[in-house]
């Protein structure tokens, strides 16, 4: 079923689901272009009545777990997943938004913008899929409320918007009622013209910070909480691989995107936050140390592919970064905690392992994450491997980093590395 703007359909009477799922799209010519899906959960004056409310990339799930957010594998799409039996009674209205990332600060707009849709969909494939498609009007816009669920007698039904505004994000959490912390884009632009209630409502006092990596470092704080670390101090480090098949990721921002999980890391646990970067192929590459005020574009500035090379060569880059931390800046009180990324085609099985048996009486732990589904080589089998001091690594592999939660990551990035903590201050390897 296809929907026109203005248009307002049922959405749970006369239906049994109890959830649906909502598909926001878009194609941009331009992969500089990053929109985000966004959805805030309203009250009956059309507020946001709390942070938790208004979700998003760095807020990917509701307090009460009615509604959350996944981003699309392809960086050009966006799913919400509505479970009504869950939703708070206080909220009555839910607003879906699609806005372009810093776009007037870049001079990108929604013209730019291509193919913008919207997709109901029920889950258990009974109901027909309710189709929206909508930004063919739109010139210099640089967000879009692209449609809002409603409550209306006990049911909820679904209002085909489709307009855009001039401000960004920032400016839609304040027509929300979210007080925003002005960090980028659009501090000081024109706030969107109000066409709800909101406009009137009292300002509610609550603050959001829509840089991403304060909002990622909520989540990290949360997962040292949870595995009793949030004191622990570290060198934290990222390496990516920078071989021919990895070009793909690097295109598609997915790069970019595991660096500022990673930097949301040393924002919060390195000893001066800061993240040490290294790329690898055939050679290994040092970059500047980033800090969380110049993140942006951070892997697009300073990452030419196939300067290194197309292969792999591993242990390159695992002695460039022993030599740092051991000969370089040695310092046998704060370790050096290095998250590895690779996908796959690992060769060099005999030198990685003899790496990590030398580096095992040294305070540095390696956290690796395979992206992808390939040969994992010696990674694989890190949990079997003989000949060390104590077991300094670790190993997972993600089909898609983009379709685990940021809290599932954390979690899994810190999986073994508590214990790795405890034994090296056992055997005298890292001095309390």
């Amino acid at each position: 079923m296809l929907l026109q703007k203005g248009q307002k359909i049922d959405v749970t009477k006369n239906r049994n689901h109890k959830h649906v799922q909502v598909h926001i799209g878009w194609k941009t010519a331009d992969t500089r272009i990053e929109a985000d899906a966004s959805a805030f959960l309203l009250s009956s004056s059309g507020i946001c009545a709390q942070d938790e409310d208004f979700i998003f990339y760095g807020n990917p799930v509701s307090s009460d777990r009615s509604v959350s957010y996944t981003a699309g594998s392809n960086a050009q799409s966006g799913q919400f997943t509505m479970d009504w039996s869950r939703l708070s009674s206080s909220i009555h209205k839910i607003a879906l938004t699609l806005t372009i990332h810093e776009g007037k600060k870049l001079n990108q707009y929604f013209n730019q913008v291509s193919n913008t849709y919207l997709e109901i969909i029920d889950p258990s494939g009974k109901e027909t899929t309710i189709t929206f498609e909508f930004g063919k009007d739109l010139t210099k816009e640089t967000a879009i409320v692209v449609g809002e669920f409603y409550l209306h007698n006990g049911e909820w039904k679904f209002s085909a918007i489709g307009s855009g505004f001039f401000g960004g994000l920032d400016d839609l959490c304040k027509h929300y009622g979210l007080e925003v912390i002005d960090t980028q884009e659009d501090a000081g632009h024109d706030t969107v013209a109000a066409e709800s209630a909101a406009a009137a409502a009292p300002p509610v006092e609550t603050k959001i910070n829509l840089n991403k990596i304060d909002l990622l470092k909520k989540k990290v704080e949360i997962s040292l909480a949870k595995n009793k670390i949030s004191n622990e101090k570290a060198r934290v480090a990222v390496v990516f691989d920078d071989s021919g098949s990895m070009y793909y990721l690097y295109q598609t921002g997915t790069v970019q995107r595991a660096f500022e999980k990673v930097l949301a890391i040393a924002s919060s646990m390195d000893d001066d936050g800061q993240l040490d970067v290294w790329f690898f192929a055939d050679q290994s590459k040092r970059t500047g140390s980033v800090t969380a005020a110049d993140y942006e574009n951070y892997v697009e500035r300073t990452h030419i592919m196939g300067s290194v090379g197309f292969g792999n060569n591993e242990p390159a880059v695992m002695r460039d970064i022993i030599k740092k931390y051991s000969k370089e800046e040695p310092n046998d009180r704060v370790p050096a905690y290095v998250v590895f990324f690779s996908d796959g085609g690992i060769y060099e099985t005999e030198e990685i392992a003899e790496i990590l048996i030398e580096s095992s009486k040294l305070g540095i732990f390696w956290q690796f994450v395979g992206l992808g589904q390939s040969d994992y080589g010696v990674l694989e089998e890190l949990d079997d491997l003989p000949g060390r001091f104590i077991d300094n690594a670790d190993f997972f592999a993600l089909d898609d980093i983009d379709t685990v939660s940021d809290s599932e990551l954390y979690d899994r990035l810190f999986n073994e590395y508590p214990q790795w903590l405890v034994q090296a201050r056992q055997k005298r390897i890292l001095k309390s």
